[in-house]
């Protein structure tokens, strides 16, 4: 017996180096044959289990991996490999309560395992923990000094704590050191350019267009394009980025999704990462394919695309995280475009055209873009709030209030953008019109608010450039307090030279005015593009002393900044900021023609477009379906009729997210909570008023409910309220 043990050990032996080898050389076969012949006899054996369940990760098969490495644990659950398979899979997964537990259990086991504290750091980061990512990176740099994922980690560290320099320079020294890491470090030395100051628009536009030459001259993918070069031809257009999740982009993107004309367009989507959240989840229903093509190679990403016969691919990423350079670059549809992701040019030669509009390139030049510009009129996009949840827009919590310097008798200036975009120049400006408003504070919201680190270094930043510890007031960021802090803010000082996008958004839809400061290029003017679309270009400054004397005078006159506050979001929702419909035709028209263009380089003779049916308004119900607004309204007062509440909110919400604000879905709203007792029927029966103000039976309804409620004295103004408009004839009887 011992005999036949000894060479069953050899011959196990002798497999396990074959296979490691082969592994090693970059092919799996063997290795991954071997752990599931062990597995049979031995389900839970932790060499197999491990290996196994790292090349399914490797293959994207997420589920299958942790099943695997926790079957493993099961027989070894000290194992400090497979604590840091699963941390590391379940980080994949944004499960980074449990992944902090089994990378403790790792480490435990083996401190002087430097991918262990790569792990945690980036585990850290994302539990706001910035004090453990700046230990677990130089943790694991003491152990491999030139581990380019820890200084990769350690770089970005720099940045999201408002040290755009240091990341820059750290970097530029990955760079030097890993020459042939052609990628990560560049797409982020890219990304931190944008925020760094002292980065000239030259240099980011050098960088750009440097790592773009680097990429195309390894591009390996030959494409032939076989698209038929028909110019009205109805055509299928794809998205390509990692942001199609609770991420700004969506803000951005679901506005446009919701009204292209789909008798022009078939919608595709490609993830570049593995997961998603509950905001993909809803906005899958926009796409007629959704794929991920996380794990794929760059050749059969490229192939992905070409097999859904992709016309014209749409870059949403730039040099931002998960981005699709490399897929760019190989062209694998022949009209590609880059909009929205990135304050500034990709460097691609191979990407047509970038969607941009009048104000926000109002300077750009030839030699900024490699991309040609395509100027859409103010502004470059459109937005709608609350894309995580749309039905708190309606809710009461999330009205605009008072401006709290009526309550506390003092100014409170804010941001509520990240730390990397805050500066010495900007908390200078700052700190000046602190000195130049008796009393005043100002508010910083951010990721890291609640760790004692990134707060005292915010606090002795501020102190440094004149910003005394009392004037400061620090919120932590959380996922519920997105719009809720600017209950707090009076008016809204941007940053620069990176302004904001989407907190500039969320500030004038909480009534909160912005004061921005406009230079040169696109990354100095988002928000300028944004105030001209919502006409208030008095808010913008073009030098310091303007910047700093405009927030002044807002902060001079209280009950005028109080009226400015109650009439904003009214004033955005009704301006080009958020017309939805406008910029959807500016877009399309755009895509129409970089199409024809395209089918001008064939050879094709371009004849008049046809005519076009008017679009109708569209319901999205699920994976590219559709049904016209008309037929689901008619649809859902059956369904009220009948009493069937559950049903009732399920149609509502559905014609709400496709059309946000529609008064017959809120009122609808309202009827279903009323009848179940709940207290929200108020709020959604007002909202449908609103928007809906020739409508009388709302008036009625809402009358009925105030009493009901016990408001009276509410029900007699709405009454008032609907006799003054009768007589006016606003209101036919």
């Amino acid at each position: 017996m011992r005999k036949v043990k000894t060479h069953l050990q050899r011959q196990f032996h002798a497999e396990k180096t074959v296979a490691d080898t082969a592994y090693q050389a970059g092919d799996a076969t063997k290795l991954k044959q071997l752990c599931q012949r062990i597995l049979v006899s031995d389900p839970c054996n932790e060499y197999a289990t491990c290996n196994l369940g790292h090349i399914l990760a490797t293959e994207g098969k997420i589920q299958e991996a942790i099943q695997i490495t926790e079957r493993g644990l099961e027989k070894s659950p000290d194992s400090g490999q497979l604590n840091l398979n699963l941390a590391s899979l379940y980080a994949s997964m944004n499960r980074f309560s449990e992944a902090s537990k089994h990378i403790e259990i790792s480490l435990q086991k083996n401190q002087r395992d430097a991918n262990a504290w790569v792990c945690k750091s980036y585990i850290s980061k994302n539990l706001c923990n910035q004090e453990d990512v700046f230990l677990s990176c130089n943790k694991a740099l003491e152990l491999e000094p030139n581990n380019i994922t820890a200084l990769n980690n350690l770089a970005t560290y720099y940045l999201e704590n408002g040290r755009p320099r240091e990341a820059v320079l750290r970097y530029r020294d990955i760079i030097e050191k890993t020459p042939n890491n052609i990628d990560m470090a560049r797409t982020n030395l890219l990304f931190a350019m944008q925020y760094d100051e002292e980065s000239t628009l030259d240099e980011i536009v050098y960088e750009s267009k440097k790592y773009a030459n680097l990429i195309e001259k390894a591009a390996t993918v030959t494409v032939n394009h076989k698209n038929k070069p028909l110019p009205w031809r109805k055509l299928r257009i794809g998205f390509l980025s990692a942001d199609i999740k609770s991420h700004p982009v969506a803000y951005i993107l679901e506005p446009l999704l919701a009204r292209l004309d789909r008798t022009q367009y078939s919608v595709y989507a490609y993830h570049t990462i593995s997961n998603g959240d509950a905001l993909t989840e809803r906005l899958v229903k926009y796409f007629d394919s959704f794929k991920s093509i996380a794990f794929k190679t760059i050749d059969e990403q490229c192939k992905t695309i070409q097999a859904d016969e992709i016309d014209i691919l749409i870059d949403l990423s730039g040099h931002t995280a998960g981005n699709a350079m490399r897929v760019l670059a190989e062209k694998p549809a022949p009209v590609q475009v880059t909009w929205l992701g990135y304050p500034g040019t990709t460097g691609l030669s191979n990407i047509d055209i970038r969607i941009t509009d009048e104000i926000i390139d109002e300077n750009a030049t030839d030699e900024e873009y490699s991309e040609k510009l395509y100027i859409l009129p103010a502004p470059f996009c459109v937005y709608r709030p609350c894309a995580k949840n749309p039905i708190q827009r309606y809710w009461p919590e999330y009205q605009v209030k008072p401006t709290p310097a009526l309550t506390n008798g003092y100014i409170t200036f804010g941001t509520c953008n990240n730390l990397s975009k805050i500066n010495s120049r900007t908390l200078n400006a700052w700190a000046d019109i602190l000195r130049l408003v008796p009393n005043s504070k100002i508010l910083f919201e951010a990721w890291g608010m609640d760790d004692s680190e990134s707060k005292n270094a915010l606090i002795a930043k501020c102190n440094s450039h004149g910003i005394a510890t009392e004037c400061l007031i620090l919120e932590p960021r959380t996922a519920n307090n997105q719009y809720l802090t600017y209950h707090k803010i009076d008016i809204s000082l941007d940053t620069f030279p990176l302004t904001g996008g989407n907190s500039t958004f969320d500030a004038l839809w909480m009534g909160v005015p912005v004061i921005t400061l406009a230079g040169r290029s696109y990354r100095e003017r988002i928000s300028t593009s944004i105030l001209t679309a919502l006409n208030q270009v008095d808010w913008i400054a073009n030098d310091i002393n303007s910047y700093t004397e405009k927030a002044f005078n807002l902060a001079n006159d209280i009950v005028t900044l109080n009226q400015i506050r109650q009439g904003l979001r009214i004033k955005l929702e009704k301006s080009l900021a958020m017309d939805e419909v406008r910029f959807s035709i500016y877009f399309d028209n755009a895509l129409r023609q970089a199409w024809i263009h395209w089918c001008e380089k064939q050879n094709v003779t371009i004849e008049n477009s046809p005519e076009i049916p008017k679009h109708k308004t569209q319901v999205f119900i699920g994976s590219g379906q559709t049904k016209d607004l008309a037929e689901m309204l008619t649809q859902l007062q059956v369904t009220i009729s009948a009493k069937e509440w559950n049903k009732v909110y399920y149609q509502a919400n559905l014609i709400l997210e496709s059309v946000p604000q529609q008064a017959e879905a809120l009122a609808a709203f309202a009827e279903a909570d009323f009848a179940n007792g709940y207290s929200m029927a108020i709020s959604y029966m007002s909202h449908a008023l609103d928007n809906a103000p020739n409508n009388p039976n709302y008036y009625i309804r809402l009358t009925e409910m105030l009493i009901a409620n016990g408001d009276n004295i509410s029900a007699q103004k709405i009454l008032k309220l609907l006799e003054l408009r009768i007589s006016q004839s606003i209101i036919k009887q």
